[in-house]
């Protein structure tokens, strides 16, 4: 681990930009379980089959929106104060930010990963385990790209915020 602190990106060690993702990336998990759980409750929750239950499957709908929408904020936090508190650079927050995602992608990606090769293997013989199979391969590569891209960009926009204000 401590070797890949001292990988140079963009002339500064990674540790450098863990320091400001560090916070945001375990927020992130932590929000990210709980969206997890709240899947789960809503897709066993007898409302599903029964109507007269309806808000209670509303609420759950809700909270789950609610949690995508921090999830949001987060790498935009993570711009903002690493140009606020931490004195970054616009890059490097930005650059913070593309790290923040791609940990945060890669745990994801290998969560998915392996839900989707548990759900693959109990499918066998069929075109959809072996599609879920593909796609739990597919989840790690991308999974991490994806959120690198996007918390990058989110993190700019923190940045640009917090260098106008």
């Amino acid at each position: 681990m401590s070797a890949l602190m001292k990988t140079k990106v963009a002339g500064k060690t990674f540790e450098y930009y863990w320091k400001a993702a560090r916070m945001p990336v375990f927020a992130a998990i932590v929000l990210s379980v709980i969206q997890f759980l709240f899947m789960f409750a809503g897709f066993s929750m007898p409302s599903v089959i029964l109507p007269a239950n309806i808000n209670e499957l509303v609420l759950v709908w809700l909270v789950y929106r609610l949690v995508e929408v921090i999830g949001l904020v987060i790498p935009l936090y993570l711009g903002w104060n690493a140009v606020k508190a931490l004195k970054y650079s616009i890059k490097g927050s930005t650059i913070a930010g593309a790290i923040g995602g791609l940990v945060v992608g890669l745990i994801g990606g290998i969560a998915a990963a392996i839900f989707m090769f548990i759900k693959g293997t109990t499918i066998t013989g069929s075109v959809m385990g072996s599609v879920l199979l593909v796609s739990a391969l597919f989840g790690i590569v991308t999974s991490p790209l994806f959120g690198a891209i996007m918390w990058a960009i989110i993190a700019l926009i923190g940045a640009i915020i917090a260098e106008n204000v």
